[in-house]
């Protein structure tokens, strides 16, 4: 069985740029034990203090997964799409996706405009979302929306996990796992997790973090 909170993290969103659709998950499973707060970067650090001026030991793990977003919304409707972070267009082509707009969520294909037996490259996809025309297409999405594969976690055999995003969310919820446990503990010094912003486009996030904490 997947452990709740695994699962949750695995099911949010939260493409680079975007970490902000993955906080409530973290606030909600250690905001009784921890301070949590937010960077102008994206990164999200829930720290517990010790109470007598110890050190800080800090857990990292990057919270962004790769994703895309909305490039711009042409006259035919079709969605062309701009990456956020490295993946394959071979991997992205003919996946379900779903598009987070200020109006409610959005779903979509990715598909593209030339013949199967042609390489895939990125520039030949796009995303469908059935729209009749570029209209009809602003009404539901604007450019820069963030995209994610629809994907949810499958439970195989011994125990076992596939999903997407798991290499880093797994990383997140053994850090928050560690926090919640050490909190019960009188360790005399400070424990923090910092849930890495922007990891999938140049690691950009923990280092100001890294500065700031000086763990």
């Amino acid at each position: 069985m997947i452990p709740p909170l695994l699962d949750e993290l695995l099911r949010a969103h939260g493409p680079s740029g975007h970490e902000n659709l993955a906080f409530d998950v973290i606030r909600a499973a250690v905001g009784d034990v921890a301070e949590v707060e937010t960077d102008t970067i994206g990164n999200l650090i829930a720290r517990r203090t010790g109470g007598n001026g110890g050190p800080l030991l800090a857990f990292f793990a990057h919270l962004d997964v790769i994703g895309l977003a909305v490039a711009h919304v042409p006259d035919d409707g079709l969605l062309p799409i701009h990456r956020l972070g490295g993946w394959r267009a071979n991997v992205a082509y003919g996946q379900r996706v779903e598009i987070r707009t200020v109006r409610g969520d959005v779903y979509g294909v990715i598909a593209r405009k030339t013949k199967d037996d042609e390489k895939v490259e990125w520039q030949q996809l796009y995303v469908d979302i059935g729209a009749a025309d570029g209209a009809e297409a602003r009404e539901l999405v604007a450019p820069g929306d963030p995209i994610v594969v629809v994907a949810p976690p499958l439970e195989l055999a011994h125990d076992r996990v596939a999903s997407r995003n798991l290499d880093n969310r797994a990383g997140v919820y053994v850090a928050l796992e560690a926090l919640r446990r050490l909190a019960a503990e009188d360790l005399g010094l400070d424990v923090a997790v910092v849930a890495g912003a922007q990891e999938e486009l140049g690691h950009s996030g923990v280092p100001p973090a890294i500065y700031r904490l000086r763990p």
